[in-house]
């Protein structure tokens, strides 16, 4: 290769690329992104304070995510497109017949071209690293900024773009630049980046099953450019805490090693491949030879001039010619576009990879525990559509990009200009096009939902929701970002800027969903702003989803009357221009687009009165810290009265939102200092509140959503008043900022209202807010009463009417039931004190099976039976194992999917539709089976028991629910199903535990982290407890702690739990020698099996393998030898007779070697494998009788 032709070349491309608009609209990009991305968002426990310690956003670990993550957004498809048109533009510039008559030789051109493009991306990776040392370093250098900065290390910088940065860049460059050169064809330049995006998100990112075996799982990571998958699903896989993430050197290992590798070598082939290709030359002239062959063989046999051939003047033929109507001319471009496009196998391999992609999203859903769903046609439009608009916004992008590059390319753009064809029609026929290629995409999507729906095993088939979402719904997004790239491309007329700004609108937008820039007003895709529920369409937010919709049609329509009035149908002409941008005659264009530039204005303004006026509105935020900031020195310390007795008649108007209450409460004043004054938070949906005390209208003062009422006078200890109240509420009101969900509303879909939500009733006191300026939300009826006091109980009335095609269930029992007037009424009472009040309403269908009973709607009855079954067993087996269930009936009701969690009341379990009656598991013990034994459970742990709020305490409420669901497994359906579900709570516990996890009795409900401690690591130290304790012995002490605080309610706590218990051990100091390091500390075994082996004996088979501890805590730990295919539940009975059983006592970094001697060949050696000790990393506690570990890790040097 000659290296002055090099040289040239490469300098030409280089100075070609940094003048592009592609090359600048990167660089604004990676402003963003660098300015926006949160560097230590993959690190665990990166933004939780830990002893005042926090993430180092300069930190060898976050720069290694920083620059993965904003290179994958920011260079892949700049550098695809930039790399992959290097070849292309030469040929479509005219200028490769002049190159190729010349010296140059492919592979020089070939080189020279990528050589070009490297330094162009070059110059942008050295940008993005002087952004990096700016956004990372100077907050602390100038003392600005609230993120923690390490000391600075130019080491790591250079390291994380020279490792995470430039191996994706080169991969994306070369792979796109071998394509473009060999096949010249611009769709399948497009095609690179858009496959390797998809990857990314939906396969490195998010693809990782419970079931996905760790072999493949690196292989995956082996698999990604990006190696975005080895650091989410390797390096940041176990949360080491903030002090190493901080401090140390990153750990690669082989598969990391293996990725990078892998990526340079598919570069370096892709290069290689670009280089070999055959020369334009030699094939030019292979045509030339192929052309003249054709012509010297004459014309066909047989062929021979027409009969009526004539040779009269043309005058003679009286020809006429006019213009074409917009009809015609808009219909010939049409025919002409369509069939252009249709040609081309573009069109159709992007819908089958759309299809593929719609099936990988929505066919791949998982719920609660990893378990599979019952897909929904709704369910699958709506969860694809934000990779679908993606797609197909990218595709529309390239599609009307090249429709309208087109006709400049091929040289006709002369004569179609010229042709007397109008601007409207010429747009609108393009436009028409477009709306073709959108209705094949759509179609295709259609297709692949009704593709999953038929092969799944039950459910509905429907057509009905996936044409709403997919054609309804999506259309107008479709056609407003035609419109706008056809306006941009008019104004532009450069395919590299208007693809360079269509991908930065995209990016733009994706800035501010990752941001929560996006409202109701600016929400163009709808990301994020959609749920679906088959209990009604859009019931939430369907509102504001039309006005969304026709604003972007009306934004559609002035785009494309901006493009039509700035339509330039000739070459460049200063003259021209100036011509056509004179003031007067622009001024009367632009008064000509203001109606229409009003239009879309008017319905965004309506919108953004609509946000103000909800719950998410200015006025509501303003509101709550109002609230906050006038009555927390006045209220804050001011005990409110106890509640007694709330009495309630409520009209329901679910088509409305709206409900009409009128209440009254029973007051006590339990302190010792008599009140002269009531105050009540009132939630932000109320309307005016009208006030009594005792049938007197009192003064009353509102404070920003605390009304204080004075008495007539004081109240005294011990005393009780009544207080009545009406109101009118409606919930939601006005719209949601972005759509979503929402956890209290009535709707025509169905209600759910109650007290621990907020949004319900007046709260005694002032309620002060948990993090934020939101006042009200899961605000309590009662204060929380000291410890060792009595726990907050109230009797109820509920007296309710609503439509009479609506049913309506409550806390208590149900008294009275009548219909009058076209509506349904019902009285309702708790029978008893209860601490929480909830109300629900539905269109449902009624199953009944005793004094338990299932309200449901009527297209899932699928899992009903399962459910009903599981409520009787459940009811059945608490009621002998903890204490008599004191109420008649148990229910549980459906709600829609609003809000994806299930509910325990007293007598009514409110269950997402979401959460389990969409679970496609099959057999017994699937989610289904857990969480109604889950929600069951707390009819005893949160109701009966009445649990103090502290440290710890959550271990009684959500720890027992977990517990009572393992023992129903194991009583219901056998041991497998115990050691199953314990499995699936040890790996959620492992998923979500920190490194600075505090002890189970430390923690608090509410705090991050802390949660998965209280409620899955504390499940398992009950079962652990249980296996020390016995059996009778943990049931008798759960019997003896409900029965001593059912009726006196005194709030227990966790240590009333663990003298209960002792009280029934043989030893009690033991037991809580036992408990204490797992209550108390920080501990986690972790076991190791090396040695592995087995012979021949004259008896039979001798194993022997060796055990450590390489976990934290000094632990028992049976130990076992399994034969083939053997089933450890049905083969592992505890006790010293079993003969597949050891036992080892295993202190941290402890190692025992133990021998079994079998009449059976062992085929492994397995630890715990009847799931008795909460353990790190279970399946790798076990190794072949080959002797070799299993998944063996292995580690390089750090870099």
């Amino acid at each position: 290769m000659n290296r002055t032709r090099l040289a040239a070349i490469a300098g030409h491309e280089a100075r070609t690329q940094l003048r592009s608009p592609a090359f600048w609209v990167l660089l604004v990009i990676l402003l963003a992104i660098t300015s926006t991305l949160n560097p230590v968002a993959m690190i665990p426990s990166g933004e939780i304070e830990v002893g005042g310690e926090r993430a180092f956003a300069n930190s060898p670990h976050a720069l290694a995510q920083s620059f993965a993550i904003g290179s994958f957004f920011a260079y892949t498809f700049f550098a695809a497109l930039m790399a992959g048109f290097a070849v292309i533009r030469d040929d479509e510039s005219g200028i490769g017949d002049l190159l190729h008559a010349t010296p140059l030789t492919a592979g020089e051109h070939a080189v020279g071209k990528l050589s070009g493009v490297a330094a162009a991306l070059g110059v942008a990776l050295a940008v993005h690293l002087a952004l990096a040392l700016l956004f990372y370093e100077g907050p602390a250098l100038f003392g600005t900024g609230s993120a923690a900065h390490g000391p600075f290390r130019a080491i790591a910088y250079l390291g994380a773009a020279a490792l995470f940065a430039l191996p994706g860049i080169a991969w994306t460059a070369a792979v796109a630049f071998a394509i473009g050169a060999r096949s010249r064809r611009p769709m399948a330049v497009y095609a690179v980046p858009t496959v390797l995006f998809v990857y990314t998100i939906l396969i490195s990112w998010n693809f990782a099953p419970a079931t996905l075996g760790a072999g493949w799982d690196r292989l995956l990571a082996i698999l990604d450019p990006t190696a975005i998958r080895w650091l989410d699903r390797v390096l940041f896989r176990i949360d080491r805490g903030v002090a190493y993430w901080n401090t140390a050197a990153i750990e690669f290992d082989w598969t990391f090693v293996l990725n990078r590798l892998l990526a340079l070598g598919i570069a370096g082939g892709a290069v290689v491949a670009s280089i070999r290709r055959p020369s334009s030359a030699r094939r030019r002239r292979r045509e030339a030879r192929d052309l003249r062959a054709l012509l010297a063989a004459g014309p066909p046999p047989g062929a021979r001039a027409p009969d009526n051939a004539s040779f009269r003047p043309l005058a003679d033929l009286a020809m006429t010619g006019r213009a074409p109507g917009l009809l015609a001319g808009t219909g010939t471009i049409l025919r002409a576009e369509v069939g252009e496009l249709f040609r081309q196998p573009a069109l159709y391999l992007f819908s089958a990879f759309l299809m593929l992609v719609v099936a990988e999203v929505a066919g791949t859903e998982a719920g609660l525990f990893g378990s599979p769903v019952l897909l929904t046609a709704g369910g699958i439009a709506v969860r694809s559509l934000p990779v679908v608009t993606v797609l197909v916004c990218l595709y529309l992008l390239f599609v009307v990009v090249e429709s309208m590059h087109r006709d400049s390319v091929t040289g006709f753009a002369t004569l179609f200009h010229a042709a007397p064809v109008s601007d409207t029609a010429i747009l609108l026929g393009k436009g028409l096009a477009s709306t073709a290629v959108i209705a094949v995409l759509s179609g295709a999507c259609v297709g692949a939902g009704l593709a999953l729906l038929l092969l799944q095993n039950g459910g509905r088939i429907e057509i009905g929701p996936l044409l709403l979402v997919y054609g309804a719904v999506l259309a107008p997004t479709y056609l407003l970002w035609a419109a706008f790239v056809s306006a941009v491309m008019v104004v532009l007329r450069s395919r590299n800027g208007t693809i360079a700004i269509g991908l930065a609108a995209l990016a733009g937008t994706a800035v501010l969903f990752v941001t929560g820039g996006l409202s109701w007003v600016t929400n163009w895709p709808l990301w994020g702003a959609l749920r679906w529920t088959d209990m009604g369409t859009f019931p939430l937010n369907g509102r504001a989803l039309l006005w969304n919709r026709a604003a972007a049609l009306a934004v559609t329509l002035f785009l494309f009357l901006l493009s039509r009035a700035l339509l330039v149908r000739t070459e460049r002409d200063a003259a021209a221009s100036a011509t056509r941008l004179h003031r007067g005659r622009l001024m009367r264009a632009s008064l000509r687009l203001v109606p229409f530039l009003l239009l879309p204005l008017l319905i965004q303004g309506f919108l953004a009165i609509g946000i103000r006026q909800g719950a998410e509105g200015e006025p509501e935020i303003a509101r709550a810290a109002d609230y906050f900031r006038r009555n927390v020195a006045a209220w804050s310390a001011v005990e409110p009265p106890r509640l007694a007795r709330i009495d309630l008649r409520i009209d329901l108007e679910p088509a409305e939102r709206r409900m009409a209450l009128e209440g009254s409460y029973e007051l006590e004043n339990a302190t010792a200092e008599p009140m002269a004054r009531l105050p009540f938070t009132l939630g932000s949906s109320f309307g005016t509140v009208a006030w009594r005390i005792e049938g007197a209208a009192p003064e009353v003062e509102g404070r920003s959503g605390l009304d204080v009422l004075t008495l007539q006078r004081p109240l005294a200890p011990g005393e009780t008043v009544r207080v009545d109240f009406a109101y009118e509420a409606t919930y939601p009101r006005g719209f949601s900022r972005n759509g979503g969900g929402a956890g209290t509303f009535i709707l025509p879909a169905g209600v759910l209202l109650s007290t621990h939500r907020g949004e319900f009733l007046p709260v005694p006191g002032f309620v002060a807010p948990a993090s934020d300026v939101d006042a009200t939300e899961g605000a309590s009826l009662s204060p929380p009463p000291s410890p060792g006091s009595r726990a907050p109980s109230f009797e109820t009335r509920v007296e309710v009417s609503v439509p009479s095609d609506y049913s309506v269930t409550s806390v208590g029992v149900q008294r009275r039931e009548w219909s009058a007037a076209g509506r349904r009424h019902a009285v309702w009472e708790s029978a008893r004190p209860v601490a929480a009040l909830s109300l629900m309403a539905g269109r449902w269908e009624i199953r009944r099976e005793g004094d338990n009973a299932v309200y449901f709607h009527a297209g899932h009855a699928e899992k009903v039976d399962e459910i009903l079954a599981t409520l009787g067993a459940a009811r059945a087996r608490f009621s002998e194992w903890f204490h008599p269930y004191p109420w008649k009936e148990l229910r549980l009701a459906e709600f829609p999917d609003l809000d994806t969690e299930a509910t325990s009341y007293p007598t009514l379990i409110s269950f997402s539709e979401g959460i389990g009656f969409l679970d496609a598991g099959e057999g017994p013990g699937g989610v289904v089976f857990s969480v109604t034994a889950h929600e069951v459970a707390h009819q005893w742990w949160g109701h009966l028991l009445p649990a103090a709020e502290g440290p710890g305490t959550g271990l009684l409420v959500e720890g027992l629910a977990h517990y009572s669901a393992l023992l129903l497994h194991e009583s219901e359906l056998g041991a497998a199903s115990r050691i199953a579900f314990a499995c699936e709570l040890e790996r959620l516990y492992l998923e979500q535990r920190r490194a600075s996890e505090r002890p189970v009795l430390v923690a608090e409900e509410g705090r991050p982290g802390d949660e998965a401690t209280l409620a899955l690591k504390g499940a398992w130290v009950l079962w652990m407890l249980h296996g020390e304790l016995g059996r009778e012995a943990m049931l008798a002490g759960l019997r003896d702690l409900v029965g001593r605080h059912a009726e006196s309610r005194i709030e227990a706590t966790p240590e009333d739990l663990l003298s209960a218990l002792a009280a029934q051990a043989k030893d009690p100091a033991a037991l809580r020698s036992f408990a204490a390091p797992w209550l108390t500390q920080v501990v986690l075994p972790e076991f190791e099996v090396t040695g592995a082996a087995v012979e021949r004996t004259a008896a039979g088979w001798r194993a022997r393998a060796t055990v450590r501890n390489v976990g934290t805590g000094q632990v028992t730990v049976e130990v076992a030898a399994l034969g083939p295919g053997s089933d450890p539940a049905a083969e592992m009975a505890p006790g010293a007779g079993n003969p597949r059983l050891r036992t080892a006592r295993l202190g941290p970094g402890r190692a025992e070697t133990l021998e079994w001697s079998l009449d059976f060949r062992p085929a492994r050696i397995e630890v715990d494998p009847g799931a008795r000790v909460l353990q790190r990393n279970r399946e790798r506690a076990r190794a072949d009788l080959d002797g070799e570990p299993i998944l063996a890790s292995l580690q390089v040097p750090a870099l």
